[in-house]
């Protein structure tokens, strides 16, 4: 087996700056481009090709990192936050569920479109792992962004609370994992090896409550524009003459 060997990944370099004008080129104009064909058949299609991705991905990544890179299986399992938002966004791209949008906006948006603006990837371009992070990270905004524009799906206050809910007690679990395993999901044994945000928020384990009060507040930030236009387009409803 042979590691993947690279230049040591460089943050707000030219390979970083080009992945995320691309993650977001695609998270914007490829919903609105499927929306403007106003063709259920290609929805439908697109959808479920992007779901099929993001499940085609998490197996690849897991096989190369295995197999090819000599890495830990368990570590490879995809409990990470980002992981399980891919599961969940190809979960809700399959089978049109709101439920599962309801928690994936707000993995995706708070937690994704982190990653992808302060990576945990020591690998430079052109490197499997280069490749993996943004794509697997770009499937997952294009996904939550796809369902926004196409289902018309909506976060509410109830969405916020419903994600809290699930998140806290499966930070629990991850927490009893990374003992059991020696492992480190959610990151919750040490900080990531990379800069991030999360190096602002003090040193182990206070960190930890210090992610989850800037996750809830993230979440309601999340949801205040959607807020906004829902009693916009109420009030416009209610208004004589329309």
């Amino acid at each position: 087996m042979q590691a993947d060997v690279s230049e040591p990944f460089v943050s707000y370099g030219v390979a970083h700056l080009v992945a995320m004008c691309i993650t977001a080129a695609i998270m914007v104009g490829l919903p609105w481009a499927i929306r403007r064909l106003e063709s259920p058949r290609v929805e439908r299609w697109v959808a479920l090709s992007l779901a099929t991705a993001m499940i085609s991905h998490e197996l690849v990544k897991i096989a190369v990192r295995v197999w090819v890179l000599d890495q830990r299986l368990v570590e490879q399992l995809p409990l990470h936050l980002c992981s399980m938002g891919m599961l969940l966004t190809a979960f809700l791209l399959i089978r049109k569920n709101y439920g599962a949008f309801e928690v994936a906006y707000f993995w995706a948006m708070g937690g994704t479109l982190q990653a992808v603006i302060t990576p945990n990837l020591r690998d430079a371009f052109p490197s499997f792992n280069f490749f993996s992070f943004f794509l697997g990270h770009g499937l997952v905004l294009v996904g939550v962004a796809y369902a926004i524009v196409i289902y018309g799906f909506r976060p509410t206050f109830r969405s916020v609370l419903k994600t809290i809910w699930i998140t806290l007690p499966y930070m629990a679990f991850a927490g009893v994992l990374n003992v059991l395993l020696d492992t480190n999901f959610l990151y919750l044994r040490h900080k990531p090896l990379q800069p991030t945000v999360i190096d602002l928020l003090g040193p182990w384990p206070w960190y930890i409550p210090s992610m989850i009060g800037l996750g809830i507040v993230i979440c309601l930030l999340l949801y205040l524009p959607f807020r906004a236009l829902a009693k916009r387009e109420h009030s416009t409803t209610e208004s004589p003459g329309t």
